[in-house]
């Protein structure tokens, strides 16, 4: 016979587990009813990103499909997410390595309507007796050390002619390295539970905030860091003799008195003063429309639409 007290635990241990297993199969419910930023991030980490032990930290799988942010992701036998591509490039062929984070990853637009995607059949349409590839070698999480290690054990690999390089506000944030708890990985509650506690934080410390961090990250050691890694892709593009073109993306949260002005500034002046090549897109949006532009209303990475805006501009100051 069981005595009383055992009874009772085994009775509460039990209702607290149904209890959290009904949580759980609520919130993958509502999941799929309401889109929301951080599941499909979490989605995206979960079933598309593996770690490694180099510059890079995680890359993408390979050969994989998914559903993320409302849109299918394939990645190729290489983890791109684009077609196929053979190291060896085609005669009579232009190629341009794409590298940047989740907006060149197109987080939460269509896979032909990223902006590399646009750019390379508008380049194709306005420019005849060559074919011009353009390979989207976004990932996302990436910063500009990552972006850079992509470039050096993957980019270089496909023997570009040009080197896209797209910079947004984070690229100099310290590298993320995913070592997720199993707990982490698997239940779907820890990611609102992790949401919410965020967003409490963020609201009862009004002093700080996305902009002042990103503000941040360009002082001190981390910007001298960000600056050598500048220097470095700088000289990976002179030694190797490839046009390098820089592109600086928006942050669409506050085109409005844009905060980041200064920082863009910085990056645009120090590679002007190394002759290469800077379009800022920025100016290409409307401040007054700047959720017009998100993925959705908790996600401001760009949309389908933002995508077309960001690639006629870099299409208008592009240098073959």
């Amino acid at each position: 016979m069981i005595h009383p007290i055992f009874k009772r635990i085994i009775i509460f241990s039990s209702t607290v587990l149904i209890s959290l297993l009904l949580v759980e199969m609520g919130l993958r419910v509502l999941s799929h009813i309401r889109q929301n930023y951080d599941v499909e991030m979490w989605r995206y980490a979960n079933n598309l990103k593996i770690t490694v032990n180099d510059g890079r930290s995680h890359i993408h799988t390979v050969s994989t499909n998914a559903h993320i942010m409302g849109k299918d992701v394939t990645l190729n036998s290489k983890g791109l997410r684009d077609r196929e591509f053979p190291y060896e490039k085609p005669n009579n062929t232009y190629r341009i390595v794409s590298i940047g984070d989740s907006y060149t990853f197109g987080f939460g637009a269509d896979q032909d309507k990223t902006f590399s995607k646009i750019l390379e059949k508008r380049l194709n349409e306005q420019h005849s007796g060559k074919t011009y590839e353009i390979l989207n070698m976004g990932v996302g999480n990436y910063n500009a050390i990552q972006e850079l290690a992509s470039l050096k054990l993957e980019g270089i690999k496909y023997h570009p002619d040009h080197i896209l390089w797209n910079f947004y506000i984070n690229d100099a944030e310290e590298t993320q390295k995913l070592k997720p708890s199993f707990i982490s990985t698997k239940l779907i509650s820890m990611v609102y539970l992790k949401s919410f506690i965020y967003k409490m934080k963020a609201s009862l410390n009004s002093k700080s905030n996305y902009v002042d961090f990103y503000k941040s990250t360009f002082q001190g050691e981390s910007g001298a860091r960000f600056i050598k890694t500048m220097d470095q892709l700088v000289e990976l593009s002179q030694s190797q003799h490839i046009p390098l073109t820089v592109v600086l993306l928006p942050d669409f949260r506050r085109l409005q008195n844009y905060p980041f002005a200064q920082e863009h500034l910085l990056v645009v002046n120090y590679f002007k003063s190394k002759g290469i090549n800077v379009i800022d897109t920025v100016e290409a949006f409307d401040p007054q429309k700047e959720k017009e532009y998100w993925v959705a209303h908790d996600d401001p990475h760009p949309n389908d639409g933002a995508h077309e805006i960001i690639a006629q501009k870099i299409f208008q100051g592009f240098k073959l």
